[in-house]
């Protein structure tokens, strides 16, 4: 198995990963809409984990969220179109990636799809709900595709670059290719060696 992979198996890995991702989040944001908006928070595992509906318009940390409407739709609409697009050619390729780092550039930009899809179909923008810590110590409100985002992007910095290791078909190739040279030249010797002793 190569660690590069063609075209089509890559698209594969992209298709597959953003319809399993997105399904997740846009079914978990419908439930969110349906079950959390209007409700107090509620508290699971010693206040670990805390539910609650937020409409997000701006981006992560509600970062932006005060620009005119025109100005949003250009950053967090626009300029994230165009972002996706060329986070989307770049997975499908770029030769360096590992098969890990092919899967965490497809979490990315599933998750970024996620939430384009929450800011183009909805006014108030991103459907938020989910929020973890311990005491003080607490994440901001996200949502599974944040979760894909930076799982993605961890995996992408720390496991996405291709080892010596991820490649045996090629070294294989150069193997082959070494071996069919050396049988070249002992041919030719042979044949030179036959052709000496005819001669004699």
């Amino acid at each position: 198995m190569s660690g590069k992979q063609s075209m089509g198996n890559r698209l594969s890995t992209v298709i597959l990963t953003t319809a399993v991702v997105v399904g997740i989040d846009q079914a978990t944001k419908y439930w969110a809409w349906l079950t959390l908006r209007g409700e107090p928070m509620q508290r699971f595992f010693n206040d670990t984990l805390r539910l609650s509906f937020h409409e997000n318009p701006g981006a992560f940390l509600s970062m932006g969220a005060n620009l005119p409407e025109f100005w949003r739709k250009f950053f967090f609409v626009g300029l994230t179109s165009v972002f996706l697009l060329y986070l989307l050619y770049f997975v499908l390729t770029e030769d360096g990636f590992s098969k890990l780092g092919i899967f965490c550039g497809s979490l990315m930009f599933a998750g970024g799809v996620g939430n384009l899809i929450d800011r183009i179909f909805f006014e108030n923008g991103v459907i938020d709900f989910l929020n973890i810590g311990i005491g003080g110590i607490r994440t901001g409100v996200f949502n599974v595709a944040d979760m894909a985002i930076m799982v993605g992007v961890f995996g992408l910095l720390f496991f996405g670059r291709a080892s010596i290791d991820d490649e045996p078909d090629q070294l294989d190739e150069a193997e082959d290719n070494m071996v069919e040279e050396i049988n070249e030249v002992a041919i030719e010797e042979v044949e030179h060696d036959t052709e000496i002793e005819s001669a004699d």
